[in-house]
């Protein structure tokens, strides 16, 4: 309850008389002192002047601080008004809070009421700087997903983060109309996005030969969302989603294929070192990838071809020493002049044989040598070195003639003809790289070696 001033003063006067006034009394009854009585009045005033000063300081102290604090807190209203600028109409029960109402009133009601002003656009302020906050970030998503430079931005002014004081409605409209602007760019970008997943979708799926029922259900998964505009980034996650998926999936299978393609051409080489001697392996990746299953299938295919040459010529090899076995076993026998007398043998039929063997190295082995020889210059001159059989170059073991490793010189074949007509060499090697001894007779001088396979 407030107190009148003048009545306050008034009882604080009556009662300082009515305490005076029974002091005096009760000091004339003691017979005090006049001197003891004024030091106790002089006493009394100095106290009462402490008591009196001490409140004048509190209430200036008070006053003082009161203004000081109006000063400021105008300072930070006017700041307020300024960093906000005008209001909308979802604003306009602020606008109270932008005028200076407080002028001509006490201090401490002038202070109330800017604080409530302070206060309430320090509200507004926060829901400027969250709009503008909420406005710059999506603004610097679309910038990022449509690979555009901030630099390029008038609203971002080149940085990730929104900061200044400029919380006004034309930056805040100079965001919204960029974002605008780049949402429809979006749209576009979204499109042509959804686009090209669909395509990489049906290309996966046709690649991993996924049944129609699993494309069924990702298809009703994503229908709702399709003709939704506002559920394009929710549709393209999805999709997305499914692309890593089936590509994960590739990669599996990739990885498995490059596993299985690595052993068929392990296998393959090492079918190629037995029948050769040569060993064919080279470097193989071993990560699953298109480049390079087409690489290692490709090297399937060249040594499938490679073997199968090699097959062709290794029959040949085993044809020769068959041939080259049959001639040492005849000439065995020949030595024997008594064969013929062998009343178990029929001499006609015995002869009939040693000639009919005599006939086939004759005319078989020539032509059988001349494809060997043949081979052999064109695998140098395709490949590079010289064809091994077993380990032992093969056109040395035909020639008798040294041949240089990785020589590029092609050797001057006999023609076929000359081969097929020729005489038998005296001497000739088998495979296993042994000679014959001459021996007279109408068969020609061959080993009996035996088979080197």
């Amino acid at each position: 309850m407030a107190m009148d001033f003048p009545v306050v003063l008034k009882s604080f006067i009556s009662t300082a008389s009515n305490v005076v006034n029974a002091l005096d009394k009760m000091w004339t009854e003691l017979g005090l002192a006049q001197k003891q009585r004024d030091d106790t009045l002089n006493f009394m005033m100095t106290e009462a002047e402490k008591i009196f000063n001490t409140a004048l300081e509190e209430c200036k102290r008070l006053r003082d601080n009161t203004y000081n604090d109006v000063l400021g807190k105008t300072s930070t209203h006017t700041k307020l008004c300024c960093d906000i600028g005008n209001i909308n109409d979802s604003e306009s029960s602020y606008s109270q809070c932008f005028t200076e109402d407080w002028t001509g009133m006490p201090l401490l009601s002038q202070l109330q009421r800017i604080e409530h002003k302070v206060n309430t656009l320090q509200s507004l302020k926060a829901n400027r700087e969250k709009l503008l906050n909420k406005a710059h970030s999506q603004l610097l998503k679309l910038h990022r997903v449509l690979d555009i430079p901030i630099q390029q931005s008038a609203s971002l002014k080149g940085n990730e983060n929104f900061f200044g004081s400029d919380l006004s409605l034309i930056r805040l409209s100079e965001y919204n109309k960029e974002i605008s602007s780049l949402t429809e760019m979006k749209r576009d970008y979204d499109e042509k996005k959804i686009k090209t997943m669909w395509q990489n979708i049906h290309n996966l799926w046709a690649s991993l030969h996924i049944s129609e029922v699993e494309r069924s259900i990702f298809c009703t998964k994503i229908a709702p969302l399709e003709n939704d505009l506002d559920k394009r980034d929710t549709l393209i996650d999805m999709m997305e989603n499914q692309v890593q998926s089936l590509q994960k999936e590739r990669q599996r299978r990739w990885d498995d294929l490059v596993r299985e393609t690595t052993n068929l051409l392990l296998s393959l080489w090492n079918e190629y070192y037995n029948k050769t001697g040569q060993k064919a392996d080279m470097p193989i990746p071993a990560k699953g990838t298109e480049e390079n299953i087409a690489l290692i299938e490709g090297l399937v295919v060249e040594m499938e071809d490679k073997l199968k040459q090699v097959d062709d010529v290794c029959k040949l090899c085993e044809k020769r020493q068959q041939l080259l076995d049959e001639e040492a076993e005849l000439m065995e026998a020949q030595k024997d002049p008594d064969r013929l007398l062998n009343k178990k043998r029929n001499m006609a039929s015995q002869l009939l044989k040693e000639e009919k063997i005599r006939n086939s190295i004759k005319k078989d082995l020539p032509k059988i040598e001349s494809k060997i020889y043949s081979f052999c210059v064109e695998w140098q001159e395709q490949h590079g070195s010289a064809f091994t059989y077993h380990g032992q170059p093969l056109l040395q073991i035909l020639t008798g003639e040294p041949i240089k490793p990785n020589s590029n010189v092609r050797p001057t074949p006999s023609p076929p003809a000359q081969v097929e007509t020729q005489e038998v060499p005296q001497r000739r090697k088998s495979l296993n790289g042994s000679q014959n001894k001459p021996n007279s007779g109408s068969l020609s001088h061959r080993s009996n070696s035996k088979n080197f396979l």
